[in-house]
């Protein structure tokens, strides 16, 4: 625009100096002002004109530029449309896939049923069915009126009689018979549904009807349980459905949140039920109801209102020295009817992979159960024994086996294993207390077979992990402690040697002086200020446990923490 304009100017004075040269009207001087005009605006408007030419070159190579960009991003537009196609064709054949695979499985079903339903052809299983009729038939909900004697508490409520179904309730009955694999399958199911069937039967009405007056009188209301009625009670669970009835009245309990016991009294009272219900367990070899036992005494609790003691105090403590926690017959039959409960939930379309996830179960099943009897102080051995049977009948991945030895071996020794939820009680009031004992510690003598000091720091072939020789422990004003860990306090200038050899130094009375910094030794020079300045490593499980310091009689329990 500047170009187009001073080259017009330039030519309008080119113009009027044509005009007026051969003009005698005007002045020399007027005549060279206006051809000095012209040729400066000329001059301007080549200028001007050099320019317009860059700016033009320059828009041309940013127009190919932008035609070469908008290529690129047109040909990733296309790219990505057509990935994106794709993707939505996939998505569709993987619904199409699915739909058809979920079909299928409904007729694998349907086929699977339709064969069990074929085999039910024979007397003896009919008459399994119909002694489970009675689980499957409904009545009003106004027949249900418990009588229970009038209390202050009571007298105006209406008691719910059925809880949530729990899955390992047992299914067996006392009219149940010798039933195919496939019948003790459906018997299972429709028996785990009976918690939350009404009861028809008039005996079992009242069988329930007694059952929840009796335990709400004896657990709620502080009613003392002498002889008479616990005999009572004794005879109502010695049949399976009395115990399954005992069963669903806790479950009402602690599903409407009525665990916490209002006094020792009720404590005690719920303890001796428990107890003589795991006696008729142990009589019958009751797996299920001792197990369901075992859970519901970790969900009722008494609160402690003494310091020094834990919050809550759990039933499981009062029942835990029951001796069918002791029977190994016990928990060889828990194991195995466990496994076998959880295998008869799998579904049918789990074929391809049942071995996979039938070992997966017995690994679970096993994990768990040695842990409970872990809790309850049974003899390792034992159990390792216990559960190498199971883990070869079901012929368990030598990794799964490893993994349960190790928890078995590190159960209660490294932080993060968990103890017996109520055997702990005694640790937590201080009653019992983590004391090393004199001589070589027990930490000590797992570390003898290693080729070097485990009190190098500097050594590159330690095989106990860094992250256990991080910690140090300071040796500072050692005499007063009177440091009693034996040949872990070595004089320092041994350490080169194994630490085999450092174990003799407690047991001969000449080296006393390698115990104890305030002896001198042999030459007579006392060793307390070198002890003061020095500082070794100390593996990671002494810092995590609490270690015995002292001299002679008296002891301190002695806590190392990273400094």
């Amino acid at each position: 625009m500047q170009y187009w304009k001073v080259a017009k100017l330039a030519n309008q004075l080119y113009d009027d100096w044509d005009k007026i040269k051969g003009n005698e009207k005007h002045s020399q001087n007027y005549k060279d002002q206006i051809l000095k005009d012209a040729h400066q605006n000329r001059k301007e408007s080549e200028e001007k004109l050099l320019v317009y030419k860059s700016i033009v070159k320059r828009a041309n190579e940013f127009k190919r530029y932008y035609c070469e960009q908008m290529s690129q991003l047109l040909k990733r537009l296309e790219e990505h449309e057509v990935e994106r196609i794709q993707s939505l064709k996939a998505a569709a054949d993987k619904i199409i896939v699915y739909e058809t695979s979920y079909e299928m499985n409904n007729k694998y079903d349907a086929k699977a049923f339709v064969k069990v339903s074929e085999s039910i052809n024979e007397d003896r299983q009919i008459k399994f069915f119909k002694s489970k009729v009675n689980l499957m038939k409904t009545y009003d909900q106004k027949d249900l009126q418990i009588p229970v004697s009038p209390t202050p508490s009571n007298q105006h409520s209406k008691h719910q009689i059925f809880g949530i179904p729990q899955k390992q309730l047992s299914h067996k009955t006392d009219d149940s018979l010798d039933e195919d694999m496939q019948i003790e399958m459906l018997g299972g199911r429709l028996s785990n549904q009976s918690l939350t069937t009404k009861l028809t039967d008039p005996v079992s009405r009242k069988l329930s009807d007694d059952m929840e007056g009796f335990l709400r009188e004896a657990i709620f209301n502080c009613q003392a349980t002498n002889e008479d009625v616990l005999k009572q009670f004794k005879s109502m669970i010695e049949t399976n459905s009395g115990r399954i009835i005992y069963m669903k009245k806790l479950n009402i309990f602690r599903t409407n949140q009525q665990c916490a016991l209002q006094s020792r009294e009720n404590y005690n009272n719920l303890c001796k039920i428990m107890m003589i219900m795991l006696d008729e367990c142990h009589k019958q070899m009751d797996v299920q109801c001792a197990m369901k036992t075992l859970v519901f005494s970790n969900n009722f609790y008494i609160e402690n209102k003494e310091a020094g003691q834990r919050p809550r105090d759990y039933l499981q403590n009062g029942i835990s020295q029951h001796e069918i926690w002791k029977d190994f017959k016990f928990w060889e039959r828990a194991i195995y009817e466990q496994i076998q409960c959880e295998l008869s939930e799998q579904k049918n379309y789990v074929e391809l992979d049942k071995n996979n996830v039938t070992k997966q179960i017995v690994f679970a099943q096993l994990c768990s159960l040695q842990h409970e009897m872990l809790c309850f102080d049974l003899d390792k051995e034992k159990i390792k024994d216990l559960i190498q049977i199971f883990c070869h009948n079901y012929k368990l991945i030598q990794k799964d086996i490893t993994d349960l030895n190790t928890r078995l071996v590190n159960f209660g020794i490294f932080e993060g294993d968990s103890t017996p939820k109520e055997n702990y009680s005694n640790y937590a009031s201080g009653q019992i207390q983590s004391e090393a004992k004199r001589g070589v510690p027990q930490w000590l003598k797992e570390i003898e077979n290693y080729d070097v000091n485990p009190f190098d720091v500097q050594s590159n072939n330690l095989q106990r992990p860094r992250d256990q020789m991080s910690s140090s422990m300071s040796f500072n004003d050692s005499s007063q402690l009177g440091i009693s860990l034996g040949n872990t306090t070595a004089n320092l200038s041994m350490t080169q040697q194994k630490s085999s050899e450092s174990s003799k130094i407690s047991k001969n009375p000449s080296n006393a002086h390698l115990l104890n910094p305030n002896i001198k030794s042999s030459s007579g020079v006392n060793n307390t200020k070198e002890f003061s300045e020095q500082r070794i490593q100390l593996p990671q499980t002494l810092m995590k446990r609490g270690v015995s310091m002292g001299s002679g009689q008296k002891t301190q329990n002695f806590i190392y923490q990273k400094p």
